[in-house]
């Protein structure tokens, strides 16, 4: 997947939402069982939550 052309701080965005949903495949998780698991932990959040991160929306990096 290639990173559309942003300004510097989208693309930082891009990124980390790229990261975050590679790595969930890499481990072999669906988005539940990464939501369930923030849940175990503490980190509240939901399954819609999770997809608009992986799409670059609703990430909040300073967090």
């Amino acid at each position: 997947m290639t990173v559309p052309n942003l300004n510097p701080a989208r693309e930082r965005h891009w990124v980390c939402a790229q990261r975050i949903r590679e790595r969930r495949l890499a481990l072999g998780l669906t988005q539940r069982e990464v939501v369930a698991r923030l849940e175990h932990r503490g980190n509240q959040t939901t399954n819609r939550g999770l997809s608009a991160m992986e799409n670059g929306r609703g990430l909040d990096l300073g967090l």
